[in-house]
């Protein structure tokens, strides 16, 4: 097994010689897996039940909001230790909970990454270094990209079988939104692109009929008559068109912007489902009495009672565990900033 504390240091594990062209220490915790994986998914299963990325989940405004507000609530919250009910002393805290010793990378970055990674992935990983009793001096984030488990459960960081004392693993309530939101995600995008071309072209579908037989155009002439009114449409005088004595235009189907818009709020309310959010969070709504009888006490109730509890405990209870912190004390995000009395409450689940 690889020592990851070596490999954060860039000598690499015992035995293991460095490789050309492999970077150790700090890689971007947005990086994706690589095509290889979709590619050889498409092949197997085709190409309509790729899986989505991360990168093509943001670019669904709901999941950007829905994202943005798990972090702006809980990235920044400090991580504190308390026996039972009873806040530690400053000087007992864990230093690794409230600074780190990766250049331009502090506590909140962690915390972002890490949030990011249960959100999109299902799990995330930290990398420990100890101290002569084990107790945890440092931990940072490790890229989702350059870790994965084994068929025995074992954890590799850049393909090296790490021992247990090394990492941190953190999972997520869920199984990440990638692989259960995965439908939703591309019906979103399919939604998004329906809305850009209704709003590009309103008629939905046209058809330039030729009344004349005795002067039928020829294909080609016919292609670019239709290239050019293609053209004209998306010009800056659009609404107005031509044609000759012997074309008509005919229009087929008749476009319903409203099962648009209905499919847009729908999007969002099954995004906030997936986040555990109130719908009206992201500004979606089932219903006009849902935002009548909506306030915004009650949105913030709502969200510290139900949704952050569901992504703030699987951290507070792993962090609480006796390989992170001494048997009878615990580790909670401090909300006083939000709540306005300090943050003692129930403790979390922890290992005794």
């Amino acid at each position: 097994m690889g020592r990851l504390a070596d490999w954060w240091n860039g000598t690499g594990p015992v035995g293991v010689p460095s490789l050309p062209g492999i970077q150790y220490g700090i890689l971007s915790p947005y990086q994706d897996h690589g095509p290889l994986g979709s590619i050889v998914y498409s092949d197997v299963f085709g190409v309509g039940v790729a899986p989505v990325s991360r990168g093509d989940a943001l670019s669904v405004p709901a999941v950007s909001k829905a994202r943005g507000v798990l972090i702006s609530l809980i990235a920044d919250k400090p991580l504190k230790a308390y026996r039972g009910a009873t806040e530690l002393p400053t000087a007992e805290q864990p230093t690794f909970l409230y600074r780190t010793n990766v250049p331009g990378i502090g506590p909140f970055q962690r915390m972002l990454y890490t949030l990011d990674d249960l959100i999109f992935h299902g799990g995330s990983l930290w990398g420990v270094e100890r101290g002569a009793s084990g107790t945890i001096l440092h931990a940072w984030h490790i890229s989702k990209a350059r870790w994965e488990t084994d068929d025995k459960g074992r954890i590799l960081v850049d393909k090296v079988v790490q021992d247990a004392s090394d990492v941190i693993y953190f999972p997520a309530p869920s199984d990440g939104l990638l692989a259960i939101g995965g439908r939703t995600l591309k019906g979103a995008a399919a939604v998004e692109r329906a809305w850009v071309g209704r709003a590009m072209n309103p008629i939905p579908a046209m058809e330039l009929h030729q009344t004349n037989a005795d002067s039928e155009m020829t294909e080609a002439e016919a292609k670019q008559y239709v290239k050019d009114w293609a053209a004209a449409r998306t010009s800056e005088h659009g609404a107005i068109g031509f044609t000759p004595y012997d074309v008509e235009l005919r229009v087929h189907g008749v476009g319903d912007a409203e099962l648009l818009d209905k499919g847009r709020n729908a999007i969002r309310i099954d995004v906030a489902n997936f986040f555990n959010l109130p719908a009206s969070i992201l500004d979606g709504s089932m219903s006009t009495a849902s935002l009548t009888y909506s306030t915004a006490e009650g949105k913030r109730n709502e969200v510290l009672d139900y949704s952050l509890p569901y992504w703030i405990r699987p951290i507070e209870a792993r962090l609480s565990m006796d390989d992170v912190v001494p048997q009878g004390q615990r580790i909670a995000f401090d909300f006083a900033s939000l709540t306005g009395t300090p943050q003692t409450g129930n403790a979390p689940t922890t290992e005794d």
